[in-house]
């Protein structure tokens, strides 16, 4: 299964900082947000990763890039725990451009002719998670795909905000309490419209029938297709579960939330070293 990570957005949540810097290459400690992320997949058993990019954003590509010329100083010179902090684990990248800001919809359905009409992913980079003693054998995500392989349905990945936050998230609301079958998918309701306060966290495992109704879904007034309308269009005619995190969430696209993370991974990461006994570079493909 191919997992699909959105990365053209332009960041304008911390202008001036991502003017020149994209947002995914922020670092939380000593690598950038986009390796946590991919490190995330990887670890959850994704080892083909797409992602959706702008032509602006080359740095991201540089970064995974096994001819930059950093990469090869290091190898020269066996710098190899330097090397592990920088390199990744065997996985292959491929990058396709969305041109135009047209919605997380629009960016998804950029990636269907890598997908295919198959079963994917989508993990969103702007929200980090991680736990107080990370254990890389189960994380949230391997623990969803699991969900997913045993019950066939589409899953979104939750947690519990602040009632007073609802406004802020798309939020779920549950058929029943001893389920995790998905009721309602409300974007950004008021605090009286929330069916609860699980919010969306921007990571979804999705059945190929997406396809059809992210296709099929009309643009919204700024011209932008949403993913969320699909899924809403997609829970008419079957059923999705909700998958509950209780790890730490770090919204990494506005600066209190970056912050905030930049001081957990550090903190995290002094005396720790990635388990990390083989590294193999993943091969850049560049698709227009």
């Amino acid at each position: 299964m191919k997992v699909i990570i959105p990365v053209a957005g332009q960041g304008t949540r911390m202008l001036p900082l991502t003017k020149s810097l994209p947002k995914e290459m922020l670092p939380l400690y000593n690598k950038p947000i986009i390796q946590h992320i991919i490190f995330e997949c990887v670890m959850a058993g994704f080892k083909e990763i797409i992602l959706v990019s702008s032509p602006d954003k080359l740095s991201i590509e540089s970064f995974f890039n096994d001819a930059h010329p950093t990469h090869q100083r290091i190898n020269t010179k066996s710098e190899m725990g330097l090397a592990c902090d920088i390199d990744a684990l065997d996985y292959q990248i491929s990058v396709v451009y969305q041109t135009e800001p047209l919605g997380l919809g629009h960016a998804i359905l950029c990636a269907e002719p890598l997908v295919g009409q198959n079963d994917f992913a989508v993990v969103l980079p702007d929200v980090v998670l991680t736990r107080d003693h990370p254990s890389y054998q189960t994380t949230a995500l391997k623990q969803m795909r699991q969900s997913f392989v045993l019950t066939k349905q589409s899953q979104i990945m939750i947690h519990e905000v602040d009632p007073k936050e609802v406004i802020n998230y798309g939020i779920v609301g549950l058929d029943g309490q001893s389920t995790s079958e998905i009721g309602q998918l409300i974007e950004k309701p008021s605090i009286d419209e929330a069916p609860s306060n699980l919010a969306v966290l921007g990571r979804y495992i999705l059945g190929r029938e997406i396809w059809h109704h992210l296709r099929q879904t009309d643009p919204d007034c700024r011209g932008e297709i949403q993913l969320t309308t699909a899924l809403m269009q997609l829970l008419q005619h079957e059923p999705m579960s909700a998958f509950l995190t209780e790890d730490k969430v770090f919204d990494c696209g506005q600066m209190a939330g970056y912050a905030a993370a930049f001081i957990q991974f550090t903190l995290q990461s002094r005396g720790q070293r990635d388990n990390t006994a083989k590294v193999t570079m993943p091969k850049i493909n560049a698709m227009n």
